[in-house]
């Protein structure tokens, strides 16, 4: 099974977590790591790369951030140089119908096929509702 590593701003990486266990159930080898105002970055840092580190397993390690560019997927992009040697993937911009599909397909696709997937999901779960009902009248 991939460990799930969602890392944020904020408390957001744990409400990601939580609403999903209103779906799934409490899951095992998920983690959430939250950067919060006032936090050290080599701190954060650290706090990331020892959670992949102390989780990461044959299947490998998705870490889920909320956006590109920000301080969590910077740094998650610093782990994937810094454990190249290890099986990692990360994927920016996280919502909740990604963070599901990681969920529900974790067990059955490998870490590679994993993130395509998700990417698909993500592009397919942003939807003008508006648009959608105009087309069903």
């Amino acid at each position: 099974m991939i460990n799930i590593i969602v890392a944020t701003h904020g408390p957001l990486a744990e409400a990601f977590i939580e609403s999903a266990a209103l779906i799934f159930g409490k899951q095992d080898n998920v983690k959430a790591i939250g950067l919060f105002e006032g936090d050290n970055i080599d701190t954060f840092k650290k706090k990331v790369i020892d959670t992949i580190q102390d989780t990461n397993n044959a299947d490998g390690t998705l870490i889920l951030t909320d956006i590109l560019g920000g301080s969590p997927s910077n740094v998650a992009a610093f782990s994937l140089v810094e454990l190249k040697d290890t099986r990692i993937e990360c994927l920016a911009g996280l919502n909740l119908p990604i963070f599901i599909e990681a969920l529900a397909n974790r067990e059955f696709l490998s870490v590679d096929k994993l993130i395509n997937h998700l990417i698909e999901t993500g592009k397919n779960s942003v939807v003008n509702i508006k648009e959608e009902l105009n087309k069903r009248q």
